[in-house]
């Protein structure tokens, strides 16, 4: 009885869920327009390959095979914010992207999404379609305060994240942030909650008016002219939780002061030459998805990850990968929560979910 009883009530929530899915969705789409073949959000994008290498600090943090030091291949692609696939990289307040891709031996593969903002302007599903509609109600000719002054006022966290968005000189020179927070678990059965950080080379930010005057596809023009010169690195991070710091609001981010692990080096070497035109291909992708092997990092390979359920976009909304012709499809990540067997509630910011074709 029990049973059938759990089962109703995870009916219940998958379909609420679903409905939350599509009220996005479609207010993605009354704010940008329709663009087929595009994603939803973070539209225009470009991508390259590479490696990662795992510092001995990362195996000592995580049992996890993507941090046992051998060289893993990464495709990674860099973004801009929005649904408008012909958005000039240097709009304003537009927080950049960047998705890894990590080809594990076996045929596994690891997703890691981050986004170049200190912390996400919301803190669940709800109050980002709050936000996405509160947008889509505020045209340039709307009586003040708009709904969106409005949402902006009794949500402090929206403009203060957007805030802390900056247009960087390159994809290369900008840092990115995994918002949410993955648990590492060592060999010794040890669980530690993280954020991460992927920290570039040297960081170099425009001012507005730099970056107004740049052509509108500067980022995605210079990275593979870039990456032809010389390989492009970044070098993954992890910022430590102390005791009581909150793992489950992706809105509020964790005091300067906590300490930062180096968990590796990504190099990038390879631009990818249809990248560009890559969204074109592919369809939009709404589904349910089994976290299982492919979030293992996070809780080192462990059993409770191999049954974990990821939202994203609070949605379980999905990005794919078409690895073979690396072209990517789908729809932004946006907040993710996990709920992992055995443990308390946490969340984690990561696609889990590829397809080859």
């Amino acid at each position: 009885m029990f049973k059938d009883k759990s089962l109703l009530t995870s009916a219940a929530a998958s379909a609420d869920d679903a409905s939350l899915t599509t009220q996005i969705v479609d207010t993605f789409y009354k704010i940008y327009g329709t663009h087929p073949g595009f994603r939803v959000n973070h539209a225009k994008g470009v991508v390259a390959e590479g490696s990662f290498v795992a510092t001995p600090a990362a195996s000592a943090l995580s049992r996890a095979a993507l941090f046992d030091g051998s060289s893993i291949r990464v495709t990674v692609r860099f973004s801009n914010d929005g649904g408008l696939p012909s958005v000039p990289d240097g709009a304003p307040s537009n927080p950049k992207g960047m998705a890894i891709k990590f080809h594990m031996p076996g045929g596994a593969e690891v997703d890691i999404v981050l986004l170049a903002v200190k912390f996400f302007p919301v803190a669940s599903g709800e109050e980002f379609r709050d936000l996405l509609v509160a947008i889509s109600e505020s045209p340039t000719d709307a009586p003040k305060p708009t709904k969106l002054d409005q949402f902006a006022a009794s949500h402090p966290t929206f403009p203060a994240a957007f805030a802390t968005a900056t247009t960087p000189d390159s994809f290369a020179d900008e840092e990115y942030r995994g918002i949410d927070a993955f648990v590492f678990v060592d060999k010794a059965g040890h669980r530690q909650a993280v954020r991460y950080i992927m920290a570039p080379e040297k960081l170099v930010h425009l001012t507005a008016d730099e970056a107004a005057r740049k052509p509108p596809d500067f980022l995605v023009d210079d990275l593979p002219r870039r990456i032809a010169k010389r390989p492009v690195v970044f070098h993954l991070k992890a910022q430590l939780a102390a005791a009581g710091d909150q793992t489950r609001d992706p809105s509020q981010p964790w005091p300067d002061n906590r300490q930062v692990v180096d968990l590796g080096v990504l190099t990038l070497d390879k631009p990818v030459a249809d990248s560009l035109e890559g969204p074109r291909a592919g369809i939009e992708v709404l589904q349910w998805a089994r976290v299982s092997r492919r979030a293992a990092h996070a809780e080192g390979s462990s059993p409770a990850a191999a049954s974990a359920w990821a939202w994203h976009g609070s949605l379980r909304i999905f990005e794919e990968a078409c690895t073979s012709c690396h072209r990517w499809t789908g729809v932004s990540l946006l907040t993710s929560y996990a709920t992992l067997t055995g443990s308390r509630q946490s969340t984690i910011k990561t696609p889990l979910t590829s397809r080859r074709s």
